[in-house]
């Protein structure tokens, strides 16, 4: 609990510019929750929504939402972008739309709102084997769904540039959990 606190407050030093509040997206209201992740080009919260209205369809009541200043948000935008691309895969992580909000200052505030992957990533599975691994059934299955959206990526002329562990998000699905593709903020499109 104590660590959780300490990861808010250097996150209010860290992002002085974002406020913590209900915004307004296409209809509906959210809230920024809990931090997810860090990285280079933003960060990552939960997100609910609150008081869904008529017409708004097409948010989930939880997602994550990938934040970062305008001014910083070129990865981002691009990423946005490419997720759109993507869309139907049922191994790269899905994109619900974005929105702008006003931070402290009025510094204006890119968010993109993504499906939550509320089994972490394969990296954070690796780390809790304990050093004992994936067994291999686990291995078979999330590699063939890896390739999968590898493939549909390539097949629509692009290259992700940062495939790792921590890039491979793990959803929910049936009896277990399906591998996706995320983090798109560094592909770039093929050459040739």
């Amino acid at each position: 609990m104590g660590s959780l606190k300490q990861k808010r407050e250097t996150l209010k030093e860290d992002e002085p510019w974002l406020v913590e509040k209900s915004f307004l997206v296409t209809g509906r209201e959210w809230v920024r929750g809990r931090i997810l992740g860090q990285g280079g080009f933003g960060s990552v919260y939960l997100a609910s929504v609150k008081k869904p209205k008529l017409g708004s369809e097409g948010f989930p009541a939880i997602m994550a939402v990938k934040t970062a200043l305008m001014a910083k948000s070129f990865e981002l935008v691009s990423e946005r972008s490419l997720l759109g691309e993507f869309r139907g895969c049922p191994f790269v992580i899905d994109c619900y739309g974005e929105d702008f909000t006003a931070g402290i200052g009025y510094n204006l505030v890119f968010n993109v709102f993504l499906e939550y992957a509320d089994g972490g990533t394969i990296g954070d599975l690796i780390k809790q084997s304990g050093g004992s691994g994936l067994c291999e059934l686990q291995v078979r299955k999330y590699t063939e769904s890896i390739l999968k959206g590898i493939q549909y990526i390539h097949e629509r002329g692009f290259v992700h540039c940062d495939l790792k562990p921590e890039n491979i998000l793990l959803v929910t699905s049936g009896s277990g959990f399906v591998p996706k593709i995320g983090d798109l903020g560094l592909a770039k499109g093929a050459a040739g």
